[in-house]
């Protein structure tokens, strides 16, 4: 008889470092999505399940989806966030503001992840990426008089899905960015032309 392990839409599943989240349970069993590749779908029976939470390096994280869990490490995020230097924080804020505008673009259906798709649609994405910056909702500030704003060079698809892609495999953590200034140097100091495939480049 399979066995019915009960898991819940908050929970995470990590899988040799590679988080996933849950799709659909039932007593069949259940299907889990990765979080920085959404086209990878793992299923199991109850059975196989509990015979996967056994190996090493796998983990349940109950809860890791709550909106309680969320807020705790937002807030951890941005009080460490404060500790670094101005340019830093803003390029970090302005990273995550892309990411975010694409999701929830993403979430209502009005791009897929083809770089073709996101091409047509980054100059809405900009539009509302420079609407957040300037209203001072990205860190929650009224914007004053006389405040200056530096407008930044929008990413092109590719680098606006790979900017995605590293903010969902941190977790969606604000400093999923940190690390990443010697990509965003590159970034900016590479014509559209000479924008290399890869961060690696």
């Amino acid at each position: 008889m399979t066995r019915h392990f009960r898991v819940s839409e908050i929970d995470s599943l990590l899988i040799a470092g590679a988080e996933h989240r849950l799709l659909k349970s039932d007593r069949n069993g259940s299907i889990w999505t990765r979080l920085d590749d959404p086209s990878i779908c793992l299923s199991f029976s109850g059975d196989e399940f509990l015979k996967l939470l056994s190996r090493p390096d796998v983990r349940l994280r109950r809860g890791a989806f709550s909106d309680q869990t969320a807020f705790r490490k937002l807030r951890c995020d941005i009080n460490y966030l404060h500790t670094l230097p101005a340019q830093d924080r803003s390029r970090i804020l302005w990273q995550t503001t892309c990411a975010n505008v694409f999701l929830e673009a993403e979430a209502r259906g009005e791009t897929t992840r083809s770089e073709r798709a996101v091409q047509t649609i980054l100059p809405s994405l900009e539009d509302r990426v420079r609407e957040i910056e300037e209203s001072g909702q990205d860190v929650g500030r009224t914007p004053r008089a006389g405040q200056k704003f530096e407008r930044r060079r929008f990413p092109c698809a590719r680098w606006l899905l790979q900017w995605v892609r590293m903010y969902e495999a941190g977790g969606r953590s604000l400093l999923s960015f940190y690390a990443s200034g010697a990509l965003i140097f590159l970034f900016e100091n590479c014509s559209p032309k000479q924008k290399p495939s890869s961060p690696n480049a």
